[in-house]
């Protein structure tokens, strides 16, 4: 990719401005603070709509705190993307009719379970969005992976006008020859199993099915990092994914995504990123966003979340986040410590 293939844009990751979202939440300075250096260091993934198969291949040029005009404060960032890929997004928004704009989400841990004989750091992390998932939820479906393992267990917190229903787990690749994968891939169906089945919705939304993220740490520092995604919520696609999951750890690929239809992980290509399923047919992005438009053109009423009920039910999927933009993602442990962050538009 040559210079000319890049693009730099700019915009605010977050405020300090009170949110609704989880009953009502307001970041602090130091948590901005934090973020913005996570952000320079380029410790902050860049994806489209929280989509880990859409990276921006994102470098950070500058991110600081800034005031804003009415007393807040907020962390303002300059990435060069790539610029097909920004593009594309731009296309979509414009469409569409949404603004863009960025968000993001991190993840607060509030357990660690260490299996008695285990030593050393924790092997998994297991974080559920906090609007679909309680805590005793989260809690015992850690206790179900810390079987072949120590677990670290949190909320996930999306920053989104919609948050989505997700799940990540993640492992350590140095880690995994110490144990049977039979084992391993026992105890994480039974964990993601006993969450999707109790999954809830927020407040008028749909129960979705959820986003389910393997993501495997090459280094214990967390700089080299490869993402599995899934998206289900069938039992026995789930336990044939994650039975899968064993072959393709080594893959050179550093995005793999479940193909359903051919029973594969595989790197994502246009089918599975730039098109939709409607009607067992392929939907182009254009086509979808062309649907987008058309209902708010007749609905111009309506909010984002409920576009994409009334477009779901037609059979065009599409969530909230499509039609309003999109966000980025963080985690960080509790008591204050190390912030890991993901961002997305």
């Amino acid at each position: 990719m040559t210079a000319k293939d890049r693009k730099v844009v700019a915009g605010n990751i977050t405020t300090s401005r009170r949110i609704a979202a989880y009953g009502g939440t307001a970041h602090s300075e130091d948590f901005l603070e934090r973020l913005a250096a996570l952000a320079r260091s380029n410790q902050l993934p860049f994806v489209l709509q929280h989509d880990p198969m859409r990276s921006l291949n994102a470098k950070c040029l500058k991110a600081e705190v800034v005031d804003l005009p009415d007393g807040h404060k907020a962390v303002h960032a300059e990435y060069e993307v790539d610029g097909d890929a920004w593009d594309t997004f731009e296309a979509e928004c414009i469409a569409a009719g949404a603004p863009g704009g960025m968000s993001f989400t991190f993840s607060e841990f509030f357990v660690e379970i260490v299996p008695s004989g285990s030593s050393g750091p924790a092997q998994f992390s297991i974080s559920a969005d906090a609007a679909y998932f309680s805590d005793d939820t989260i809690r015992a479906a850690a206790d179900k992976l810390a079987t072949v393992g120590a677990v670290k267990a949190g909320r996930l917190y999306q920053f989104a006008e919609a948050p989505s229903c997700r799940i990540i787990i993640e492992f350590l690749q140095s880690g995994l020859p110490g144990f049977a994968w039979g084992l391993a891939s026992s105890a994480l169906y039974d964990c993601l199993k006993y969450l999707v089945a109790r999954r809830t919705a927020p407040s008028k939304q749909q129960v979705s099915a959820p986003q389910i993220e393997f993501h495997v740490r090459q280094n214990a520092d967390g700089s080299a990092e490869r993402v599995l995604l899934l998206r289900t919520d069938k039992e026995q696609v789930l336990r044939y994914a994650v039975d899968k999951l064993g072959e393709v750890l080594t893959n050179p690929a550093q995005r793999l995504e479940w193909s359903e239809d051919t029973g594969e992980w595989r790197e994502p290509d246009e089918t599975s990123s730039g098109h939709e399923q409607r009607g067992g047919q392929t939907m182009p992005n254009g086509s979808k966003a062309q649907a987008v438009r058309q209902y708010i053109a007749d609905h111009p009423d309506a909010k984002p979340q409920e576009v994409a009920d009334a477009l779901t039910a037609q059979g065009v999927e599409v969530g909230a986040r499509y039609v309003s933009g999109g966000c980025p993602e963080s985690r960080r442990t509790s008591g204050g410590g190390p912030l890991y962050a993901t961002s997305s538009l």
